[in-house]
């Protein structure tokens, strides 16, 4: 397969043993991106077991289906909060995607509505892992209005791509961030992450939907997590939309990552364990009085 020229058989191997890339999971088996082919393969239960598009394993391509043969270790791990039953006792850390570079974490100026409590969650996730976060604000040809939190993730260091895959806005700029990358698509249904990897990659021909009038939401599109192979050494997985985001399975500490403004304020709280509540001296509730700390930023990091 074009640009696979970095997953080839090892060294001093047979020319049946190749090295592979989880491109989708499916059922009992995967889908594997070798050097020139996408085969299907499976493996014992103990190698299946927690499998993620991303993963680099060595393959045995003698019969159908391959074998897996071994799992590679992973550099990053992509993991959200997966409920078990309901409760809230019962909460398991949920590997997404394996080896990611970049998190490309898709937002909307307009239809839907930006979602900022989505994002900032999307932000601890990825800060948590090691994994560079990027925002991408689509579909600016629908509305000049911009939130103000771009211009605060901005001062902190979050790069902020403006994009539209009708005019073709900003994707240029997008490739550039990407490019030689293992990247993920975020989002939840309906920001237009299929339409992205259409315009970015046009030999994909990913399916699109227009996102619903009345509840202004959008369809699930994608299903499964796929990786699309752009040019050599450069890959871009799409994923399913998501409405609601949990990371309970990060500590306090983590989710601070991701509110680094917040942060700096409470080094002047009186107390060093101000909850930032109803505590005297706290210097995150002063900012708030006085305007210089937003109060969605603080809605957002309180329902966090």
């Amino acid at each position: 397969m074009d640009g696979m020229s970095d997953i080839h058989a090892p060294s001093s191997s047979p020319s049946f043993i190749r090295n592979g890339l989880i491109s989708s999971v499916y059922g009992g088996a995967v889908a594997v991106l070798t050097e020139n082919e996408v085969v299907s393969a499976i493996g014992s239960s103990s190698v299946m077991d927690g499998l993620v598009v991303g993963d680099r394993i060595t393959l045995d391509l003698i019969g159908e289906p391959a074998r897996i043969m071994s799992v590679e270790p992973r550099r990053t791990e992509l993991a959200r909060t997966r409920s078990e039953g309901g409760s809230r006792h019962h909460k398991q850390r949920q590997v997404i995607a394996a080896n990611v570079d970049t998190a490309v974490i898709v937002a909307t100026a307009t239809r839907p509505d930006f979602d900022l409590e989505l994002v900032d969650r999307y932000i601890i996730l990825c800060r948590a892992a090691e994994i560079e976060p990027v925002l991408c604000l689509n579909k600016v040809d629908l509305t000049d209005v911009r939130h103000p939190i771009l211009e605060v993730y901005r001062t902190q260091g979050l790069t902020v791509f403006e994009t539209s895959p009708k005019t073709g806005h900003g994707l240029d700029d997008l490739r550039k961030a990407i490019r030689g990358k293992m990247a993920i698509l975020l989002g939840k249904s309906g920001v237009g992450k299929s339409s992205l990897v259409n315009a970015l990659m046009p030999h994909a021909n990913v399916k699109t939907q227009t996102i619903s009038e009345r509840t202004q939401q959008g369809q699930h599109t994608t299903t499964r997590s796929d990786i699309h192979v752009w040019e050599t050494g450069s890959f871009l997985i799409d994923t399913p939309g998501i409405r609601l985001l949990d990371v309970s399975h990060l500590d306090e500490d983590d989710v601070g990552r991701g509110f680094p403004d917040i942060l700096h304020l409470a080094q002047n709280c009186r107390f060093a364990d101000c909850r930032h509540k109803t505590e005297p001296g706290c210097a995150v509730k002063k900012a708030l009085e006085d305007g210089i700390l937003a109060d969605y930023r603080w809605e957002s990091y309180q329902r966090i």
